[in-house]
């Protein structure tokens, strides 16, 4: 047994000197995850720290948090090492107080609330794009390099607090020493019995005997007697972990439930709320940004990925299981197994019950799977071991475990809820998709080939479109070869120009091939219609994907079931039976309740991550490819081959040969063409290619024919409330019509991104780009459902090249608008057209009431009033004296004539 301690770090603001170390890191890490909301926009870290578009160096960020008057120098760079940064600051002495509120405004003196919210940011942004347009290779490069940074800085933070945790951990600080009733002599019974585990009546005698060294105690030696001293404290090699076994044996007497005790005192507190705001963040980013291949974490940088260094909280000291004194646990009863047994069977039963009703039978791609099979060897389920806290009763899960008989039976039932919440969070997403690889990937013969030492073989592009789709969907192994293979399909597609091009016509005989294979190729694989992917296409992996998504929450759900319905068969529980009884039923009940809502939650998540991992995330995204192909074909236009096509013009006619032999020629004949393919080379290198929104890409996602979930997973008014609980439902109203306007405008290529409608009930910019995404998606499905029901209509006749190919392929963006605009929203939304007009109609005229109101403010401004009443300018007098003069100009000509005539 040993503790292994996660993320501890101090719950104060000021930071101690004892923890130099961490304290320097910890700045390190803050002040990356405020250049990664600055980069994305509207800042909500340090937003006192630089100008817009100007952030503040590393030095003046430091600077900013300490409320240093004076600038200390650091370092130049604005991205900076992490460990080299920490170590300057260390020495120069840069590790004491900072200003939480300087961090993140309206904190006060609460540093994990503060770790929680930046948490939550830097969360929030992983997967947000960089708040300008058309950014650079450079500027997307600077963006995944902070985001890497974040991850490492976090998982560095929490180790060099554990180690300082662990060196500061002094067993017994407080240890009591009991003096005979004279005064004049320890009492070593009643010492030791003061001091439970702590010291043996033997060891505490012969501490005595060493201290007083034979002499006659008095006052002063019996003051200065402190056996706590000499307790030893062992760490395990690499620090930051305690080796309990050591410690025990470096200890007489010193039990495994008094180490455990003075461990808890230790870390209590702050420290714990810090440890579970650190370990959250890092496990959220963690699932964000590493691959499910560990060969690909090197290539991408991302070592903190691995988790063999973690340091955690051992969960079974963590939560006070009762250990042996002298060591090894104590084995289960009877009873304890019996109850485990009980809750296995209901677990069983529950999970073969929920399954069909959440329509998960598309995961037993294998008839002789059975249920259990399928659940442990796919959702990575594991029965409850008999010594679990959760069937303990009254539990319910890790944090529902105190709060039964303490804040009542409805908090216990809420705590329940919440518990559940938490651990259907906590399941490794990666894990779990990765499962179902042997099933619908593509990469399993390739991954065993890598294994081997042979490189996998990719032949032809559907090959290499099927392991882009494992990447995109299941995280899968992606061979070298898929780019190559992609980049050479689009290069197949390009046509020479007929006469010497210009730049224009060669970005368009650049882009035109990328488009098409966008279309025809990656498009129509994200689609997957049953006419090209019959059986194991990107709609196969897709359903599959969000199944095991629910499968996950489904087994999740009934063990929890499982365990609440056994664990009250335990005796000797002190609460109330009929109180634990009624509440246990209630509990199932809103377990069973919050399933479907946690299955949206879970599938939503991953839908709405997906269209940035196509098109930037993974190891074949558009990014790259898009690169790679730009690369290769500047090599081929610039190449002799093509180059000779266009001989300069004076050569055109006749070749001028001389004396030296036949053929050769003056001049070089192509000194025109080879400038200027270079020339348009450079060009295309600087111009990237056209890629597809997010926004186009999640419209395409919704038709895929893989996207088999709930109509609420889709509902963006169900996200905004789960997003936005206590936002009033005419406001989730509104902001959903008018975000689905704007998508559906977007759609149709009436508006730009940067025209998309800010209306959001908190101020939270990424939820409410995903909230957009989310309403992209939903215009897809209903286009492809209203799609469905036409192609339905034409069996028996006879279709056109046009119409098979709106049957067979998806609608791409943009596209007429719909006649019905208010129906349409209606459907997008689940509302009725009287509600949808109903509530236009409302915040129409709220925004007319709002012009007339600012119109009527700067009337009534002191400017104005003072501009309507000024005396005319100069300028107008001018004007007016021109005016009269040209009059009185033309009286006099008119005269003239008259008298004339």
């Amino acid at each position: 047994m040993r503790f292994k301690h996660f993320l501890a770090v101090s719950g104060l603001a000021v930071l101690a000197a004892g923890y130099s170390t961490p304290g320097a890191l910890e700045r390190v890490y803050f002040y990356y995850a405020y250049r990664l909301d600055e980069m994305t926009g509207r800042a909500k870290i340090a937003p006192g720290c630089g100008k817009p578009g100007s952030p503040c160096s590393f030095d003046e960020f430091v600077k900013w948090i300490q409320n240093d008057k004076v600038a200390t120098h650091i370092t130049d760079e604005p991205f900076p090492p992490i460990d080299e940064t920490a170590k300057i600051l260390s020495e120069k002495g840069l590790t004491g107080v900072i200003n939480i509120g300087r961090v993140m405004n309206g904190i006060q003196n609460d540093y994990t609330v503060l770790l929680n919210k930046v948490g939550d940011v830097v969360t929030g942004k992983m997967e947000a794009n960089l708040n300008i347009e058309n950014p650079t290779e450079a500027q997307l490069k600077e963006l995944k390099d902070v985001r890497l940074k974040i991850m490492d800085a976090v998982k560095m933070v929490g180790n060099a607090r554990v180690a300082a945790t662990v060196t500061s951990f002094k067993p017994f600080a407080n240890f009591k020493v009991v003096l005979n009733a004279k005064g004049d002599a320890v009492d070593f019974e009643k010492t030791v019995e003061a001091n439970p585990g702590s010291i043996s009546r033997d060891r505490l005698e012969e501490l005595w005997t060493q201290h007083s060294q034979g002499k006659t105690a008095t006052p002063e030696l019996l003051r200065d007697f402190k056996p706590q001293m000499s307790f030893k404290v062992i760490p395990l090699p690499g620090g930051g972990r305690v080796d309990m076994g050591s410690t025990l044996k470096a200890n007489p007497g010193m039990t495994r439930d008094g180490l455990t005790a003075q461990w808890n005192l230790n870390i209590e507190g702050n420290h714990g709320g810090n440890i579970d705001a650190l370990k959250r963040t890092f496990l959220n980013i963690r699932q964000i940004l590493c691959p499910s291949d560990r060969r690909r974490w090197i290539k991408r940088g991302a070592l903190a990925c691995s988790l063999n260094d973690l340091l955690s909280v051992d969960e079974a000291v963590s939560q006070g299981t009762k250990l042996s004194p002298e060591g090894p646990e104590l084995p289960p009863t009877s009873q304890e197994i019996t109850v485990a047994h009980e809750a296995e069977r209901i677990s069983n039963m529950e999970f073969e019950e929920l399954m069909p009703r959440f329509r998960l039978a598309t995961l037993r791609k294998q008839p002789s799977l059975s249920l259990q099979d399928l659940r442990t060897k796919y959702l990575g389920y594991k029965p409850l071991d008999p010594k679990s806290p959760r069937l303990r009763p009254g539990s319910g899960g890790s944090l529902a475990m105190k709060t039964f008989g303490v804040a009542g039976g409805a908090a216990w039932v809420g705590g329940v809820v919440e518990a559940f919440a938490h651990d259907v969070g906590a399941l490794n997403r990666a894990a779990v998709l990765a499962s179902i690889v042997p099933l619908v990937g593509c990469t399993t013969s390739a991954i065993a080939g890598a294994q081997s030492g042979e490189d996998p073989v990719i032949n032809g592009v559907d090959t290499a479109l099927c392991f882009l789709g494992d990447a995109l969907i299941l995280g899968g192994f992606v061979p070298a070869g898929v780019v190559a293979q992609l980049v050479r399909t689009i290069i197949d597609l390009f046509t020479p120009l007929p006469e010497l091009p210009t730049k224009e016509a060669m970005q368009s005989a650049r882009d035109g091939p990328w488009k098409t294979f966008l279309s025809d190729r990656v498009y129509k694989l994200i689609y997957s219609h049953q006419e090209f992917y019959p059986e194991d296409g990107f709609g196969a992996k897709l359903e599959s994907a969000l199944a095991i998504e629910a499968g996950a929450v489904v087994s999740e759900s009934a063990q929890t079931i499982g365990a609440l319905k056994a664990s009250i068969q335990s005796p000797g529980v002190d609460v109330d039976q009929g109180q634990l009884q009624t509440g246990t039923e209630e509990a199932v009940v809103k377990v069973r309740e919050a399933t479907p809502v946690e299955i949206r939650k879970r599938q939503r998540h991953f839908l709405l991550g997906l269209p940035a991992t196509l098109r930037d995330g993974n190891a074949a995204s558009f990014g790259d490819l898009g690169r790679d192909y730009t690369r290769d074909f500047v090599n081929r236009i610039t190449s002799f081959e093509n180059i000779q096509r266009y001989p300069d013009s004076k050569f055109t006619d006749f070749l001028t040969p001389l004396a030296g032999g036949v053929g050769a020629v003056a001049n070089d004949p192509y000194s025109e063409s080879s400038a200027r393919m270079r020339e348009i080379g450079q060009y295309l290198q600087n111009t990237p290619l056209p890629m597809p929104s997010l926004f186009e890409l999640a419209f395409i996602l919704g038709q895929s024919k893989g996207m088999k979930v709930a109509p609420e997973t889709l509902s963006a008014r169900d996200y905004i409330k789960q997003q936005v609980p206590t936002a009033p439902e005419p406001t989730v109203d509104i902001v959903a019509i008018r975000q689905t306007i704007g998508i559906s405008r977007l759609m149709y290529g009436q508006v730009k991104e940067a025209q998309l409608p800010l209306d959001y009930p908190a101020d939270d910019d990424q939820s409410r780009h995903r909230l957009q995404l989310l309403l992209a998606m939903r215009m897809g499905a209903l286009y492809e459902q209203a799609k469905v029901e036409w192609s339905n209509g034409q069996i028996g006749q006879l279709m056109t090249p046009a119409d098979y190919r709106r049957v067979t392929h998806p609608v791409v963006p943009p596209f007429p608008p719909h006649p019905d605009e208010v129906g349409s929203i209606g459907l997008m939304l689940g509302l009725s057209k009287a509600v949808v007009e109903a509530r236009i109609q409302h915040f129409r005229g709220e925004e007319i009431k709002a012009k007339f109101r600012a119109l009527e403010t700067m009337m009534l401004s002191k400017d104005f009033l003072a501009a309507a009443l000024r005396p005319a300018s100069k300028t107008a007098q001018s004007l007016k004296m021109r005016k009269r003069s040209a009059v009185a100009r033309s009286v006099s000509i008119h005269q003239r004539r008259t008298q004339t005539q």
